[in-house]
C-alpha cells in the first residue's frame, strides 16, 4: 500500500515517481495475486491500473511546460489519452466482482481517468490558435475534458457510496485523490466560455457546490461517529480532529467556488439559511486560505513545486 500511495500520489500532483518500478516488485505484485483473499486482489488490481496510467503519464506533457498562450490541443495527445483510457477500461471491466464492486476502487479509477485528461485543460481549441497546415478535429479537446468531468461525477458518487461508518478506516491516500478531484472539477467549472467549451453546461452536470457541502456533512457525520464508537481519531495540534478541519475547509471551497460563478447560479436565500452556523467559517485557518487566489497563475506553482505552507500540521492521535 505505501508503494501504491507513492505512486499514485506523485502521479497525481506531479511530484515525479518515487520509486522506479523494478523486478522485485513485479515479483511481489504477481505473488500477492496469487492470494485468494479479496484485499490482495483488491490491492494488486490497484498497483496494475496504476501501471497502466504510468505509461501514458511519460507521454503526457506535464502542468509546467504547458503554454496557455498558444498550446493547441492536438491529435496526438488525443491519440494517448483515447487509447490509455480503453485500455483502462478493459481493465476495470475484467476485474472480478468483489474488486470493481469496491466503491474505492472505482474512486481509484475514476481519478486516474481525471489525471489522464488533465493536460488538456490549459491549452485551446486547434480552431483558435495557428495550425498552418495542421487540422484537427474541432471537437476534440471538448470529449476530453467532458469525459474528465463526467469521471469527477463518478468519482464523487463512488465517494458518497461510502458509508461514514468507514470513512476513518481508508488509506491516508483517498485524501490525496479527493484533493485533485476538486481542484481539477473546479478548474473545469470555472474554464472561461471558448468555441468548445461552455462552463455553464458543466456545472448543470455537476453541482459543485453541492457536492462540497455534502462532502462536508460527510466528514463531520464520520468523526463524530468515530468519537462515540470510541475509535481512533487523528487530532490537529489545536485539538480539531482532522476530519472536522477537513469539512471547514471543504466550507470555503464552497463559498470560494460560489463567489466565482454568476450570481443567478447560486443556491437560493432558503437553501443558504438552512446551512449550519459552522459554515460562516469562524475558523483560525480562513486568514490562511485567504491569502490563496486560486487563479490559473496558481496552478503550475501549486502542482510542481512544494510550498511549505501547504505542509500538513503535526497530528497526534487518541
Amino acid at each position: 500500500m505505501f508503494i501504491l500511495t507513492s505512486y499514485s500520489i506523485s502521479a497525481l500532483f506531479k511530484r515525479g515517481t518515487t520509486f522506479p518500478w523494478n523486478n522485485y516488485l513485479s515479483q511481489c505484485c504477481e505473488s500477492i495475486a496469487e492470494s485468494p483473499l479479496d484485499s490482495d486482489m483488491f490491492l494488486v488490481a490497484l498497483v496494475r491500473m496504476q501501471r497502466v496510467a504510468d505509461r501514458a503519464y511519460s507521454m503526457l506533457p506535464g502542468f509546467d511546460v504547458v503554454d496557455t498562450g498558444s498550446s493547441a490541443y492536438l491529435s496526438p495527445l488525443d491519440m494517448v489519452i483515447n487509447n490509455v483510457r480503453r485500455e483502462l477500461y478493459e481493465f476495470f471491466c475484467m476485474q472480478p466482482e468483489s474488486v470493481k464492486n469496491r466503491h474505492l476502487f472505482k474512486a481509484y479509477y475514476h481519478v486516474t481517468l481525471m489525471r489522464l485528461a488533465e493536460p488538456a485543460i490549459p491549452t485551446q481549441s486547434p480552431v483558435t490558435v495557428e495550425m498552418g497546415s495542421v487540422h484537427p478535429e474541432p471537437l476534440q479537446r471538448f470529449d476530453t475534458i467532458w469525459k474528465c468531468l463526467l469521471a469527477g461525477v463518478d468519482f464523487f458518487d463512488a465517494l458518497f457510496a461510502i458509508h461514514p461508518n468507514e470513512l476513518p478506516g481508508l488509506p491516508a491516500s483517498v485524501t490525496g485523490l479527493l484533493a485533485f478531484a476538486i481542484v481539477t472539477s473546479s478548474r473545469l467549472l470555472l474554464l472561461d466560455p471558448s468555441i468548445d467549451w461552455q462552463p455553464i453546461m458543466a456545472r448543470r452536470k455537476l453541482d459543485f457546490a453541492d457536492v462540497t457541502k455534502r462532502l462536508s456533512e460527510r466528514f463531520e457525520e464520520a468523526d463524530t461517529w468515530a468519537k462515540e464508537a470510541g475509535r481512533r481519531r487523528r487530532l490537529l495540534d489545536g485539538g480539531d480532529a482532522q476530519f472536522c478541519r477537513l469539512s471547514f475547509k471543504l466550507r470555503w471551497i464552497r463559498q470560494w467556488y460560489l463567489s466565482r460563478i454568476p450570481l443567478e447560479q447560486q443556491p437560493s436565500m432558503s437553501e443558504v439559511q438552512q446551512q449550519p452556523a459552522g459554515d460562516l467559517l469562524q475558523d483560525s485557518d480562513a486568514v490562511f486560505w485567504q491569502e490563496y487566489e486560486f487563479e490559473d497563475a496558481l496552478w503550475p506553482e501549486f502542482m510542481t513545486t512544494f510550498n511549505t505552507n501547504f505542509a500538513a500540521v503535526p497530528m497526534t492521535e487518541t
